[in-house]
């Protein structure tokens, strides 16, 4: 059975978190989806949600699968902010 749950991110989980965004931007693509084909996210703003504490990751089996942020307030996209 499988172990999988969902921690905050750290820095050093920076190596193994891009490769995941960059093959959403490019599943993103794919699908015609306008969403993240500009240069966000990227290391800056995914340090930043770490910094700030928002970053998480779901890990499976002791690897990095997968990553949201989570806020409390409105989206920053829909707002007109980043994307």
């Amino acid at each position: 059975m499988s172990l999988i749950y969902i921690r905050q991110a750290a820095k050093n989980d920076l190596e193994q978190i891009m490769p995941i965004i960059d093959e959403a931007k490019k599943f993103l693509k794919e699908e015609g989806n306008p969403q993240w084909q500009s240069d966000y996210p990227n290391v800056e703003t995914i340090t930043a949600d770490i910094e700030e504490g928002v970053a998480r990751v779901l890990i499976v089996d002791q690897k990095i699968a997968g990553y949201t942020v989570i806020t409390d307030g409105p989206d920053p996209i829909i707002q007109g902010g980043r994307g």
